[in-house]
């Protein structure tokens, strides 16, 4: 495991990546507290960095996982509270979560210079099955823009898709 003061710098040199290792970058919901355009004016977006060194990176994949911000009320005040505080209470460099959807992320990574994988028809599949025979029945399983998504009640909750470097073959 890498540590590093601020993760939003690494870059391929720091991982020593040996040229028959795979590389996977696998993004938890990390990109949402890092600063954005309505922040950093004069220079570029972290986040718009940070995908950039990961297209540089040309790694074998990229996961990324993101949470939307319609979150239901339980699931704000006893999980992600701290959230709403957070855009409520603070401003500028002080503020840690800055939201945006998926598709938005969708837009942001090809301007990075990555291209986002398919879905995997038959494994959507099974996942779905899983959560229609051993789930809530307002769990939902959706597919859209390539992204998988999840959801309760009608509100997508998270998305996860892969992606690859530009150029960079991938046989997922």
């Amino acid at each position: 495991m890498l540590w590093v003061a601020q993760w939003h710098t690494v870059c391929i040199d720091d991982l020593n990546v040996e040229p028959d290792e795979v590389l996977v970058v696998n993004d938890l919901f990390n990109f949402r507290t890092l600063m954005d355009e309505s922040v950093i004016i004069d220079s570029p977006s972290p986040r718009d960095v940070v995908l950039g060194n990961i297209a540089k990176m040309k790694p074998d994949i990229f996961i990324q996982g993101h949470c939307q911000r319609q979150l239901r009320l339980v699931l704000e005040r006893d999980i992600f509270g701290w959230v709403a505080l957070n855009a409520i209470a603070c401003e500028g460099e002080d503020r840690v979560e800055r939201g945006e959807t998926y598709k938005q992320w969708q837009i942001r990574n090809r301007r990075a210079g990555l291209r986002q994988l398919p879905l995997n028809g038959e494994s959507v599949k099974m996942v779905r099955d899983i959560v229609k025979n051993h789930y809530h029945k307002d769990f939902v399983i959706e597919e859209g823009q390539q992204w998988l998504l999840q959801g309760w009640k009608g509100r997508i909750l998270f998305a996860h898709s892969m992606w690859v470097a530009d150029g960079a073959n991938s046989e997922c």
